[in-house]
């Protein structure tokens, strides 16, 4: 190589590390892109590990299909209940509910699928920390006085609740829990529907001395 093609050489070296720095920069630079991507593959795996174990004993306890109306059901009745005595024959219809032979007329209901709050209901009740998991559920089943209903384009599921929201039951697969550690928001939320219903005149909102509702055979 003559002088000039050397002089040229070295013109271009001198150029690229006058960007870079020098060619270590360069190295480092890439090592430390490569660091960031691996911590942000982690962090990611980390996330859906974490999600997956709050989630793993409420879609247990709820089951797939109710799981899925819980989430995704577009829309949702909260109903009052009082319960009567059950025929031996008897069968829910669009005015009453029956659970474990448990006739229970629905009073009053409300349509909170759009309801400020409701989402967090609905998210909580897919969560571990919702549930008192080493609590024993009450053998009453007299003692439920709400219920919501998740009313989607493929099934419907029904929660039933006692007058704290302490307990719920699952009318389409009989099971119970103790989900103490949202009962008071999931009550207060309830009781706020319940009286704007009793103070409005609006055409969508029932409530009623006599049967009304949506009922569900188990």
């Amino acid at each position: 190589m003559n002088d000039e093609g050397v002089t040229r050489e070295n013109g271009l070296r001198r150029a690229l590390d006058g960007a870079s720095g020098s060619g270590e920069p360069l190295a480092s630079g890439r090592n430390v892109a490569l660091l960031m991507l691996a911590l942000g593959v982690a962090a990611a795996l980390f996330a859906g590990w974490f999600y997956f174990a709050l989630q793993r004993r409420p879609l247990a306890f709820w089951g797939a299909d109710v799981a899925r109306q819980l989430l995704r059901a577009r829309r949702v009745v909260a109903m009052q209940l009082v319960p009567r005595a059950a025929g031996p024959r008897e069968t829910a219809d669009d005015k009453t509910v029956i659970y474990a032979g448990q006739r229970y007329e629905v009073v009053g209901r409300r349509d909170v699928s759009e309801a400020p709050g409701f989402t967090h209901v609905r998210h909580s009740l897919l969560n571990d920390a919702a549930f008192s998991w080493d609590e024993p559920v009450d053998g009453n089943d007299a003692a439920y006085r709400y219920a919501l209903r998740f009313e989607g384009e493929d099934g419907r599921a029904t929660l039933l609740l006692d007058a704290q929201c302490r307990q719920v039951a699952v009318v389409e697969t009989g099971r119970r829990a103790v989900i103490e550690p949202v009962s008071k928001p999931i009550c207060d939320f309830l009781q706020e529907q319940f009286a704007r219903a009793s103070a409005s005149s609006d055409g969508d909102v029932q409530n009623e001395t006599s049967t009304a509702g949506d009922g569900s055979n188990r």
